[in-house]
């Protein structure tokens, strides 16, 4: 009989925890699955959203029409869902103040210069002679450089932004309002003093070649030509010498010293809101865009060289053989004094590159 009453017992106890698991929510295995499977659905579920864009380029620049083109192809490859607004010109504020409010996400897209004063590095783009011609763009500024991944993996990560890309418009060379000295050789005094932007990279480099010099803003520089406070000018692309200072010099020099390589971006919180297949879509919009630049920035180039010289202004141009001697007395003389600036371990992974 006490044998019975404890199986009894036993059987009871058994039902009633069985009961009591299915009544506090226990679920079957194939229910859980399913529940987890809607999770993850609605994690990657595709929203839609209204970006604004911000570049500081002319309407009818390269720029600015690559711009629009990579609007149109997201809007397209997203099926609607990523809408976004071009403000060209500075026309939402300058360079400096963009690239804070796409930090923030105020602004969620850019293309723009960067800001230095986070991390010197961000100038990277911009190291005199970091390639000796068009040719050398991909291994520089593409995806697989050393240089870009720094910028993507390193920097702008911890900045919140995500890097998209770099988007190159042209060499820069020197404009002068008469023939200078003994332009292909290196250190001879070059006779005029020129305007340099105020940037370290800038005042070496010229100095290297033998010009003599004056830290001048951009916006002062017509003016200072025009007055005879300066001679020349560098740090400025054909297209800005034709479009802004025709009139004020007699030759133009293509060192080819700097790329102007100008910094895609969006805001990273904005970024990882799409679903995955849209982030991938934007990312292979923006890089075939910005592969496509290197062609696009040396047939704009070629065509405001072509300008200049309908104007009168005689373009000089260099050889590959000095062009590559002005590469390597750069790296020799000017790069070992930017090295506290940027660090001699990223100044060897961008040569790397073109070595």
């Amino acid at each position: 009989m006490k044998q019975h009453s404890k199986k009894l017992a036993a059987l009871v106890t058994i039902f009633s925890m069985t009961f009591s698991l299915t009544a506090c929510g226990g679920k079957p295995a194939s229910d859980q699955s399913s529940t987890a499977d809607a999770g993850a659905e609605k994690s990657e579920e595709a929203i839609s959203v209204e970006w604004r864009m911000a570049n500081q380029h002319p309407d009818d620049s390269i720029a600015t029409i690559a711009d629009q083109e990579i609007i149109d192809a997201i809007e397209k490859a997203t099926d609607g869902r990523v809408k976004i607004t071009l403000y060209t010109n500075n026309s939402l504020g300058d360079y400096l103040s963009v690239f804070n409010e796409v930090m923030i996400g105020s602004i969620e897209m850019a293309h723009i210069s960067t800001d230095e004063s986070y991390d010197a590095r961000l100038l990277g783009g911009f190291l005199p002679y970091l390639s000796t011609g068009y040719e050398q763009l991909p291994k520089v500024y593409g995806p697989d450089s050393y240089l870009f991944k720094t910028m993507k993996n390193d920097i702008y990560k911890n900045l919140g932004v995500e890097f998209m890309g770099f988007f190159c418009e042209g060499f820069d060379g020197v404009g002068t309002q008469k023939a200078i000295n003994s332009p292909a050789d290196i250190g001879v005094d070059k006779g005029v003093v020129i305007r340099v932007p105020g940037m370290q990279t800038f005042i070496e480099a010229n100095l290297m070649l033998g010009f003599r010099e004056s830290t001048i803003p951009y916006s002062d520089t017509y003016t200072a030509l025009q007055t005879g406070l300066v001679e020349g000018a560098s740090g400025v692309p054909a297209n800005l010498f034709y479009l802004n200072f025709r009139d004020v010099i007699t030759h133009f020099y293509d060192y080819q010293q700097v790329q102007e390589a100008t910094h895609i971006l969006i805001n990273k919180d904005a970024f990882s809101k799409l679903s995955e297949a849209d982030q991938k879509a934007i990312s292979e919009i923006i890089q075939d865009k910005c592969a496509s630049s290197y062609d696009l920035a040396k047939a704009d180039e070629d065509k405001y060289k072509d300008l200049l010289k309908k104007e009168g202004i005689e373009v000089v141009e260099f050889t590959a053989e000095e062009r590559k001697a002005f590469a390597g007395a750069c790296h020799e003389q000017v790069w070992p004094k930017l090295a506290e600036t940027f660090t001699q371990e990223f100044l060897d992974g961008c040569l790397a590159d073109i070595k």
